[in-house]
């Protein structure tokens, strides 16, 4: 069996864990495993043959070995150019669109004398992927996050009625911001799935003098008279980070279910965590 695998879409952390476990899986099966560079521009830029050796410690490296871009693929045109080079399964790590890609490429090549496998491993920082309950990459951004919390809280501190702003990546969806709130000593949190009314920024800048707050990218900072306010927006500097304890053990059980519905011949699946378990889930089911 010969595998191709692909990371496509913006970066995130834990790729390479995904790349990683799945190239150490399939050998010990005695799978051939290559890796397309930069995502579904792979016919033009290359293969990359990966062994024990060149995967060897890429667990503790952010960013992906193999690259990305947001190339979308022709889906005729990549399903011909699999099979020229005898292409029998193709794992994505993608968000949404890397998994609309896998499913429109599983469409093409189900109608084909030999299908190729293609199989979806969900990777989301924004953690918004429908059907998936958590992504790869979005505990190590929260995390990340976090450690900013304090710094924020001396330079609201510093200043009368001083208003410290993170502002994290969110662009449709307030789960990076949600999570931060709830784990950390923020004041406030403003995401676009609720209404937020400015009197709390008062009332907690009149009960202490200060306050802090994390809002989604996808909302403006709400501003107050006579406020001094400071943006810190670290946004994009998470994507490049190395996964951390928890996301690495989800990319290695992910990388393990997605080998397993490969030689199932579950086609046309992503593998996500639901309800608190992994799942084989119809690519249908989260577009």
């Amino acid at each position: 069996m010969k595998s191709l695998i692909l990371t496509v879409g913006g970066l995130c952390p834990g790729q390479n864990n995904i790349i990683q476990g799945l190239t150490l899986k399939s050998l010990k099966r005695g799978h051939e495993v290559v890796g397309g560079k930069f995502g579904f521009d792979c016919p033009n830029r290359g293969l990359v043959e990966l062994n024990t050796n060149m995967v060897w410690g890429i667990d503790t490296m952010g960013g992906s070995i193999l690259g990305t871009s947001r190339v979308k693929p022709d889906t005729k045109e990549f399903v011909d150019w699999m099979e020229s080079i005898h292409i029998d399964t193709v794992y994505i790590s993608g968000g949404n669109g890397g998994q609309q890609a896998c499913l429109n490429l599983h469409k093409e090549t189900s109608q084909r004398e030999k299908p190729i496998m293609c199989i979806g491993l969900p990777k989301s920082i924004d953690n918004d992927i429908p059907g998936i309950d958590k992504c790869f990459g979005f505990d190590t951004a929260v995390e990340s996050l976090e450690k900013m919390v304090p710094i924020m809280e001396c330079e609201a501190r510093a200043v009368p009625r001083g208003v410290g702003v993170l502002k994290v990546m969110g662009r449709d969806h307030g789960h990076i911001a949600y999570e931060l709130y709830r784990k950390s000593s923020l004041d406030l949190c403003v995401i676009p799935e609720m209404p937020f009314q400015r009197s709390h920024m008062e009332e907690v800048i009149h009960e202490k003098g200060w306050v802090t707050m994390v809002v989604a990218e996808a909302c403006a900072v709400p501003e107050l008279p006579d406020c001094y306010v400071k943006v810190v927006e670290p946004g994009y500097l998470v994507r490049g980070i190395p996964a951390n304890e928890e996301d690495s053990l989800l990319c290695r059980i992910l990388s393990q279910y997605a080998i397993s519905a490969a030689l199932q011949g579950m086609g046309g699946h992503v593998v996500g965590l639901q309800g608190g378990v992994i799942r084989y889930v119809p690519l249908e089911n989260i577009m």
